[in-house]
């Protein structure tokens, strides 16, 4: 895939290279959308995002080597890597997780890692309280609140899976007063959420429920500047429903 470290590389002049600070490559396979962000210190390098449902396997390589080769970096540059965590697609976190996993084990590079309705919250236009509600399939929600001031996200409800209405009624009942509700569910369960809702809740627009590249890189740089890195073998997919598939009973 032309991931591998190159034996003989061109001095370079200026560029990615020249700027201060931790190179961070960053990947989100959770949902629907494929995301890859490099950042280098305060500096966005680049970002990818398609469309890649049920593909990330296919898609996730070839999106990363992009993204480096655009700034003439490779594997061997990376300094630590960042992973959407879920909850979300059982197979796409998988992918993506088991993909940093990899890289750190093979570099002995260290990891962060950040909740995918974190991702969403991020993407909320002020301040005040986020809940995210992504579409889980199967009649289901996953669902997480958030409480955003000056800007800093603070987490008042963990992500948990309900149906639409019975987790809707949870994150009011958490914390009642103004509420901005976004993510898939809110196109895939509409009719249900709004007939729930009460007055104080308002659903965002549509496009800030695709997670975005660029929060994604914010969100990792904020684990990565708490000093909250982890061994890579300690990343795990937060699935928060047992998966579909389990062994057979004997």
């Amino acid at each position: 895939m032309g991931l591998r470290a190159k034996k003989g590389k061109r001095r370079y002049r200026g560029g990615a290279r020249s700027i201060e600070g931790p190179l961070l490559l960053c990947v989100d396979t959770s949902g629907d959308w494929m995301n890859v962000a490099l950042s280098k210190g305060d500096t966005l390098l680049a970002l990818h995002s398609s469309y890649q449902r049920h593909s990330h396997a296919r898609g996730l390589l070839p999106a990363i080597e992009t993204v480096l080769a655009n700034h003439e970096l490779s594997l061997d540059d990376v300094d630590t890597y960042g992973a959407c965590l879920g909850p979300g697609s059982f197979t796409g976190l998988r992918v993506g997780i088991a993909t940093v996993k990899s890289f750190c084990w093979a570099r002995n590079k260290l990891a962060v890692g950040v909740s995918a309705t974190s991702l969403l919250a991020a993407a909320a236009p002020d301040d005040g309280l986020i809940g995210c509600a992504i579409d889980a399939k199967k009649g289901e929600v996953y669902f997480g609140l958030y409480r955003r001031e000056e800007g800093e996200l603070h987490t008042l409800v963990e992500p948990f899976v309900a149906k639409p209405a019975e987790g809707l009624l949870r994150l009011q009942d958490a914390a009642p007063g103004k509420l901005t509700l976004l993510g898939s569910a809110c196109q895939a369960y509409e009719e249900e959420l709004k007939k729930t809702a009460s007055g104080a809740v308002a659903f965002a627009p549509r496009d800030l429920g695709v997670p975005s590249p660029a929060l994604l890189a914010q969100l990792c740089k904020a684990e990565l500047a708490a000093g909250r890195i982890v061994d890579g073998d300690t990343l795990e997919p937060a699935y928060v429903r047992p998966p579909s598939i389990s062994k057979p009973k004997k």
